[in-house]
């Protein structure tokens, strides 16, 4: 059910339009360059440059209730971490909080995830900050999504 899960809720971010590249775990490879690739989106727009945009997904909390008789309601906790590379001529920060919106108005209230007894509650931004992300400089936000189903 987890893989399922996963697999809902990165479906449902990568339908987002030009929300970027968005991988089911956190990516990581020892060369920067690569690193760099693997979260670099090219824009659907003609002559529009590539650039770092990119986002990822980790459980970072379950929470079991016991209902008896063996049964539990599992509340898992799932942070979204996306990057988009500043870019002060296309106004990167309001893009950035563009797609931070629009990742809130798909998760902003209970809705069924189309799979047995799974809910999502919501999104909240945890953090949103600028980083040096593979050495660009990029603006980064924590969003975390708490989902719930039966086990």
């Amino acid at each position: 059910m987890l893989e399922q899960i996963r697999a809902k809720i990165v479906e449902m971010l990568r339908a987002i339009p030009d929300i970027g590249i968005v991988h089911e775990r956190e990516r990581y490879f020892s060369d920067l360059d690569k690193i760099r690739a693997a979260y670099t989106w090219q824009p659907t727009t003609a002559g529009s440059p590539k650039q770092v945009r990119g986002w990822f997904l980790r459980r970072v909390k379950m929470n079991p209730e016991h209902l008896g008789n063996f049964k539990y309601d599992l509340e898992n906790t799932w942070e979204i971490t996306g990057y988009v590379g500043w870019n002060e001529e296309l106004n990167s920060e309001i893009v950035f909080d563009g797609l931070i919106e629009e990742i809130f108005q798909t998760f902003k209230k209970p809705i069924p995830l189309n799979l047995l007894g799974l809910t999502a509650f919501g999104i909240e931004l945890v953090d949103s900050s600028t980083v040096n992300f593979t050495g660009v400089v990029c603006h980064r936000a924590t969003l975390q999504l708490v989902t719930k189903h039966k086990s």
